[in-house]
């Protein structure tokens, strides 16, 4: 099995990606005229989303390759990221506050409900063959396979939000 970069078309893909372009563009013109940001901010998630997934990136490709191909550049920039995110982020916890807003590092419990969820989304990894950052890029660049992983991953997602 190989591994590329990046997807690879089929020719509904371009038909799809042209609609989704088309609903996005749609949906930003019909916000509200005081939705402020919003449109402007959804364009600009998109764009990066197509970007990320024209360049291949992705947290499992990364790992993947590093065991398939022994190529690290992949896990290396993730623990640079780590690495980046936590020289940062440490000043802001640590103060307490940025631009007036609170800040402080979420904590929840751990308990039987933690690792029944990790041993159901194991379940889900295998069955959709992919983790949810997974299915979305594979959905994204038009896999419909995926679909069906991504539509139980909301709901269960959204189940146990309301737990």
């Amino acid at each position: 099995m190989s591994y590329a970069a990046g997807p690879v078309l089929t020719p509904a893909q371009p038909m799809l990606v042209m609609g989704a372009v088309a609903v996005i563009i749609s949906f930003a013109g019909l916000l509200p005229s005081g939705a402020g940001p919003l449109p402007a901010q959804l364009l600009i998630g998109v764009a990066m989303g197509v970007a990320l997934t024209h360049g291949g990136y992705g947290f499992a490709f990364a790992w993947r390759r590093l065991f398939t191909h022994r190529d690290g550049s992949g896990p290396l920039a993730h623990l640079l990221m780590l690495a980046a995110a936590t020289v940062l982020f440490a000043p802001l916890l640590s103060h307490g506050e940025l631009f007036g807003h609170g800040m402080f590092g979420a904590t929840a419990p751990v308990d039987v409900s933690v690792a029944a969820g990790s041993f159901l989304f194991g379940v889900g990894m295998q069955l959709a063959g992919s983790c949810a950052s997974g299915c979305l890029y594979t959905a994204g660049a038009g896999n419909l396979r995926t679909i069906w992983a991504l539509f139980f991953f909301c709901a269960g997602s959204c189940l146990g939000s309301l737990n």
